[in-house]
């Protein structure tokens, strides 16, 4: 046995690059299985999750529905309010029309009463 074993040795000394090239390429084999397989477990997880998120989105959307029947109404008080405001604001204004009318119809008929008293001085 000590024979095979020297033989052996002899054997393994003499074909040492063969096998050292053999097992590189053994070894880079497997890391490339092994890198292929599970870049396809990564891409098919990546898969699984985005289909889950396709079909769970629409279930699990809350949706919100907002009534506006309330601002609706606030906003037709404000715009009653203002409206009742601009007319009373008109209503101001034509009485302060009048008023200004008034005087300056006054100060018309002064002025005239004035002119008259003068053209029959002016004509005596």
């Amino acid at each position: 046995m000590s024979q095979q074993k020297v033989d052996y040795h002899k054997e393994q000394k003499r074909n040492r690059a063969k096998i050292m090239k053999k097992e590189k390429a053994v070894k880079r084999l497997e890391i490339t299985i092994a890198v292929v397989v599970l870049a396809a477990l990564v891409g098919w997880f990546g898969y699984m999750v985005a289909q889950n998120r396709k079909t769970a989105a629409p279930t699990n959307v809350n949706t919100t529905v907002l009534s506006l029947g309330a601002v609706d109404s606030y906003m037709s008080e404000l715009q009653s309010m203002l409206s009742g405001e601009e007319e009373a604001e008109t209503g101001e204004a034509e009485e302060t029309a009048e008023a200004e009318d008034t005087e300056e119809s006054a100060e018309t008929a002064e002025t005239e009463e004035t002119a008259e008293s003068t053209d029959t001085a002016e004509t005596e």
